[in-house]
């Protein structure tokens, strides 16, 4: 039962590591992100889980576990476990900068496309 549980847990982390892992991206697939996400901005204007019929083909690549709008962003998170979470992010203001801080970190895919995560210690 022990040993299990051992390969059970390696799984989960496998698992998790590689959902947190940033992909890599053309400009073609960073660009038709954004217009997906674009356009669900214009439809969501209030904070709301996406149902997943409407969850665009761009998004569903990466196996999002919900794709949420979210203070004014559309959020395809790939991976949610307790206090961690992680995905990308396309704010609704384009142009705009988000920087890292103590509660979530951010890179820099493209032009409005982000990928965040929020670490375990938040």
């Amino acid at each position: 039962m022990k040993n299990i549980c051992i390969l059970l847990l390696g799984v989960l982390t496998l698992v998790g590591c590689s959902r947190n892992r940033i992909p890599q991206l053309t400009e073609e697939e960073k660009n038709q992100i954004v217009a997906d996400a674009r356009v669900l901005l214009s439809k969501y204007t209030e904070q709301a889980d996406i149902p997943e019929n409407e969850w665009p083909d761009s998004f569903i690549r990466f196996e999002p576990v919900l794709v949420q709008q979210s203070y004014g962003s559309i959020v395809i998170i790939r991976y949610k476990f307790v206090s961690h979470e992680s995905g990308f992010m396309i704010p609704r203001k384009e142009g705009m900068v988000l920087e890292s801080d103590q509660s979530v970190g951010y890179e820099k895919l493209g032009d409005d496309l982000y990928y965040y995560w929020i670490p375990n210690e938040h």
